[in-house]
């Protein structure tokens, strides 16, 4: 953080040059973030598709039998 904070303190070409590379850096990180968001995203999508209840078979609710008496 303080190498970029440095290029406030520059003057002429060498302000340029360096401002340009860290600008180009936060645009790659920009772009690798949105590789991530969409790769979690996508993910996530595809996980919540898929159902629980479609791949486990069906039960009856259980019922206790008619004889069992409670005291």
């Amino acid at each position: 953080m303080s190498r970029f904070i440095e290029v406030f303190n520059l003057t002429g070409s060498k302000m340029e040059e360096r401002g340009n590379f860290f600008a180009l850096m936060f645009f790659v990180m920009g772009l690798g973030a949105l590789v991530v968001y969409f790769v979690v995203g996508w993910s996530s999508n595809v996980v919540a598709q898929v159902s629980p209840t479609s791949t486990i078979p069906q039960k009856t609710p259980f019922r206790l039998p008619a004889k069992l008496i409670f005291h």
